[in-house]
């Protein structure tokens, strides 16, 4: 049910859960380590995705794997996964009406004049303590000097969102056009989901997965 072309992993996912179903069917018996190894040749997004699923659907076997996991440090081409805590947040996701190519992102960023970039030994630092306001306050999405100018759905959405109570931390999802906001609680993130389902069809409510 995850968009494709919406920054949310979409395609990855299916392709993660097609790898996850053939080991089932086939009684192949693979770990995550070996699943990700196949899924790194199909797209730099999928061993993330194999990672989460593992984790998440006890019914697959995987929970206990040493990889299994929603949260991780990506190196390399993404493709490099050092599991991490996960933040426990509620949070709400709003995709404007259109879809943003992943390819044109990626070619035009370079040629995008970047004024901020998340620190990432404090994210991982935070994550691994546990401190949210850490987490919160060195997040970034430097695909957003791009998407952001290209698309003005997609700014319209950031601001929109960023003018909720109670909602922080609000950055562009991947290469766009989804954009979360993290909320103090449940009872804020519907709130939000209220005002900005008005705005995008696609607006939907939920919280991380631990």
């Amino acid at each position: 049910k995850v968009p494709v072309a919406a920054g949310l992993a979409g395609g990855s996912g299916n392709g993660a859960a097609v790898l996850h179903g053939l080991n089932r069917l086939w009684e192949l018996g693979l770990s995550v380590r070996e699943l990700c190894g196949i899924a790194a040749e199909i797209g730099a997004d999928m061993p993330f995705c194999v990672m989460g699923q593992a984790k998440s659907n006890i019914k697959l076997g995987l929970a206990k794997d040493p990889l299994a996991a929603t949260c991780a440090l990506a190196e390399g081409t993404g493709t490099e996964l050092t599991p991490l805590p996960p933040l426990d947040s509620y949070m709400i996701l709003s995709k404007p009406p259109l879809s943003v190519s992943t390819k044109e992102v990626y070619k035009a960023i370079d040629r995008a004049k970047i004024t901020a970039r998340p620190d990432v030994d404090a994210l991982v630092s935070g994550l691994r303590s546990g401190d949210r306001e850490k987490v919160t306050a060195n997040m970034c999405n430097v695909l957003e000097f791009y998407t952001l100018k290209a698309y003005n759905p997609v700014l319209y959405t950031k601001n929109k969102m960023r003018g909720i109570e109670n909602i922080d931390t609000v950055l562009m999802s991947g290469s766009g056009p989804t954009v979360y906001g993290l909320a103090a609680g449940k009872r804020d993130a519907e709130k939000a989901g209220e005002v900005m389902k008005k705005i995008n069809k696609e607006t939907f409510v939920t919280r991380t997965m631990l």
